[in-house]
């Protein structure tokens, strides 16, 4: 009964997604060029926010940590090096721990956060991680691969193995 209305709803989802699109493509003269620059765009934001999230197995981690929520969100995430010229194209999310330990902080403090998180990790012996987006892509791979194979071992179907 769920998954039908989890089917409806994603069936529902899609349909107003193209609407969305067709309704701001039938604004322009130049609809392929916009879509082009509009998914490029959304793919460099999705590499951004998997780079942040995925380059970890954050699943492990979380049962190490003993459900410490300040030490997970350290394990499990990590910040982005990047010139200060290049900071607004994050919209503040390269600060990832400060994004993560204070999510109602507004972002333009954090850049005040990050090195009272950095002096709190070394004094507690925790790594305080900060790659290049291209290091990050490359971890981001090698997670992935090593989640596959993980998922290969038990078969088709095993979401489970994310949470066990």
């Amino acid at each position: 009964r769920f998954m039908s209305f989890f089917d409806s709803s994603a069936k529902l989802g899609n349909i107003l997604h193209l609407l969305l699109h067709y309704s701001i493509l039938s604004q322009t003269n130049h609809p392929v060029s916009v879509f082009i620059v509009g998914a490029l765009w959304q793919s460099i934001l999705s590499l951004q926010l998997l780079g942040n999230h995925y380059t970890k197995p954050w699943n492990k981690i979380y049962a190490a940590t003993e459900g410490n929520f300040f030490v997970w969100q350290i394990l499990a995430t990590q910040d982005f090096a990047c010139p200060i010229w290049l900071q607004w194209f994050y919209g503040g999310l390269n600060f990832h721990y400060s994004h993560h330990l204070f999510p109602t902080l507004s972002r333009e403090y954090f850049h005040i956060t990050t090195p009272l998180i950095k002096e709190l990790c070394d004094k507690h012996g925790l790594p305080f991680v900060q790659v290049g987006f291209f290091q990050c892509i490359g971890e981001m791979i090698v997670n992935f691969n090593e989640v596959r194979k993980e998922f290969s071992k038990c078969g088709r179907g095993s979401v489970a193995l994310m949470y066990t």
